[in-house]
């Protein structure tokens, strides 16, 4: 019983704590900038990889290199990650929405979980096999 109530009250002292760092405005939310961020998020991960092209929401970012890979970028609280994708990889699908488009991004590993891009159109380049955007 007083393992109970010692478990009881550090979750009750953590939960205070959290709404006290959030009260504090601890709500770090990364968001590119412009274009040269994500290629910069690329280049960390691939230094070789030449962005040609890129889409920006937010957090999250899609760009095309200039082999004709794929880059998924997203802003973490003051970084960035990127991932390239293989050219076998699954392409993100893209669907219309009520404003555009929706790009949406599989999760690629547990430390790139997968979201949505919202865009008011979609690049040509990110054309599905058909060569059609929605």
């Amino acid at each position: 019983m007083n393992d109970w109530v010692v478990l009881a009250g550090s979750a009750v002292v953590v939960a205070v704590m959290a709404l006290v760092a959030r009260a504090m405005g601890f709500r770090v939310k990364g968001r590119f900038v412009d274009a040269a961020a994500v290629r910069d998020a690329v280049r960390r991960v691939d230094p070789r990889a030449e962005v040609q092209d890129v889409a920006i929401d937010g957090a999250w970012a899609i760009a095309r290199l200039g082999d004709g890979r794929l880059a998924l970028a997203r802003a973490m609280g003051d970084g960035a990650t990127a991932r390239v994708l293989a050219p076998t990889a699954p392409r993100p699908r893209v669907k219309p929405g009520k404003k555009g488009v929706r790009v949406i991004v599989r999760g690629l590993d547990v430390g790139f979980p997968g979201g949505v891009l919202r865009l008011s159109s979609a690049p040509e380049w990110l054309a599905g096999p058909s060569g059609k955007t929605p």
